[in-house]
């Protein structure tokens, strides 16, 4: 039986770096696995809790709309970077509002002064003899006159806003009608 050598020559470099690399896994790697994994899960949960109070600031502002359009942002608890964009959000609402409350005032101001030009034209149009077209006429002035009334109710309907805390007492309601 002869026997037969082999040598194998490697780069010096590739030794180095297998050799690291498993020195590496077996002494260290085992020992940052979960420290990064740790690591990773409390930077979520700083995270989390750090962004609370903009979830907060995003479900406030979801609830702003035309029924609750006085509501604003609260700017407590915020980061301070985001201060000047919750300012500058609720200076925005403030307008909105303001450009809801002159649209209310001029619906409600237009309604009251078509109403009054809207009866004396049906006045008119009673008193003129009868014409070709007159029914028609009537007719469109009464199609007028409905929805200047709609725009009444709906000015009237605006000043009433209740809120889900207001307390009604339908016997008194009823009873005042009534009488």
């Amino acid at each position: 039986d002869e026997s037969v050598w082999v040598q194998v020559a490697f780069h010096p470099g590739n030794i180095v770096y297998d050799s690291v690399l498993e020195e590496f896994v077996q002494d260290i790697a085992w020992i940052w696995i979960p420290f990064v994994v740790i690591l990773l899960a409390v930077n979520l949960l700083v995270a989390r809790i750090g962004l609370a109070p903009l979830r907060m600031a995003a479900n406030q502002a979801a609830a702003i709309g035309p029924g609750a359009a006085s509501m604003r942002l609260t700017e407590s608890g915020l980061p301070r970077d985001v201060h000047a964009l919750v300012a500058a959000v609720n200076r925005g609402l403030d307008r909105l509002e303001t450009a809801f409350d002159v649209q209310k005032r001029f619906i409600a101001d237009a309604a009251h002064e078509l109403r009054t030009t809207v009866t004396v034209l049906k006045a008119h149009v009673a008193i003129l003899p009868k014409f070709e077209g007159h029914a028609q006429l009537v007719d469109e002035i009464g199609s007028l006159q409905r929805l200047v009334n709609q725009l009444l109710k709906v000015a009237r309907l605006d000043v009433l806003q209740l809120g889900a805390d207001n307390i009604a007492d339908l016997t008194s309601v009823a009873t005042e009608v009534a009488s």
